[in-house]
């Protein structure tokens, strides 16, 4: 079994290496979770007992080594068996928050012993914590993903916080399809089909400032009824195209109709608000 140790570690590779054969030998798939020293001792008893009859967890102490070959429950030898039992789980709970942050490497896969601290308990909690899989990368690489220049079909649907649904490609079953880079999609929404392999879904969420801005009251106008072309249907929440003073040209929302006046709104429609979008990779066109 491969193994990495730290600079200055005291262990010899070789009890090292024998340590970590026997707590990886079909265990480490079940010790992904944080358990204290005696729960891990009382979980994987096969792989750990071995170890407790010479170092770094042994030898055993002399006066305890008689009761080490004692199965099943002796009341006679109750108290002296529970103090092996302690003795085992202080010299595991040692051993473990020395080797806190060592990595060991399992086929492809490489592993880290980490520490969860409980500050309402004595006993932390230890676990092997997948830190590379090297196999699964391979794999990935090997898979065509979404990159920058690319252009790509993709369907998503966009709704509000509340549920509402503002839009969708799922409604036509016709795919969106834009050149991920270009300046008319918003940037946050091109950044998560980065990467994104074809078939693969994701959701995120978009908050004002990723998305069309916080709504700005200086945004919000009011134009006299006589100003509006002869002939124009005006009703609330219609979008309308206006002429601004400089020349330019904007998209409103009409907002109220009073007798003499019409106030607009020229902000997005969806500015202000937090944006949630379910989106899957159609296709990548082009690479």
């Amino acid at each position: 079994m491969p193994y990495i140790l730290r600079p200055g570690d005291t262990i010899s590779p070789k009890k090292f290496e024998k340590i970590v054969k026997l707590l990886m030998a079909a265990e480490v798939g079940k010790w992904n979770k944080p358990l204290a020293a005696e729960e891990l001792l009382e979980m994987h008893r096969e792989a750990f007992e071995p170890l407790f009859h010479e170092p770094p967890l042994g030898p055993i102490p002399e006066y305890l080594k008689p009761y080490s070959s004692v199965h099943g429950c002796v009341a006679e030898y109750e108290e002296k068996l529970e103090e092996l039992e302690r003795w085992k789980a202080q010299r595991l709970e040692f051993w473990l928050k020395d080797k806190v942050g060592k990595k060991i490497v399992a086929g492809e896969k490489v592993y880290e012993l980490s520490r969860e601290r409980r500050e309402s308990s004595a006993l932390d909690k230890y676990w092997l914590k997948l830190i590379e899989d090297r196999d699964q990368e391979t794999k990935e690489e090997k898979v065509a993903q979404a990159k920058s220049g690319d252009r790509v079909m993709v369907h998503y649907s966009g709704s509000l916080e509340d549920g509402t649904i503002f839009s969708s490609t799922y409604e036509e079953d016709e795919p969106f399809e834009f050149t991920i880079g270009e300046a008319n999609v918003l940037p946050s929404f091109q950044e998560a089909v980065i990467g994104m392999n074809e078939g693969e879904t994701k959701s995120i969420s978009v908050s004002p400032e990723d998305g069309y801005g916080e709504h700005k009251t200086e945004f919000v106008l009011k134009m006299e009824r006589s100003q509006a072309p002869p002939g124009l249907e005006l009703e609330v929440g219609k979008r309308l195209q206006i002429r601004l003073n400089d020349g330019t040209t904007r998209l409103v929302t009409v907002l109220a109709i009073t007798e003499d006046s019409v106030i607009l709104d020229a902000n997005d429609p969806l500015a202000g608000k937090t944006l949630q979008f379910e989106i899957e990779l159609v296709q990548i066109i082009t690479k």
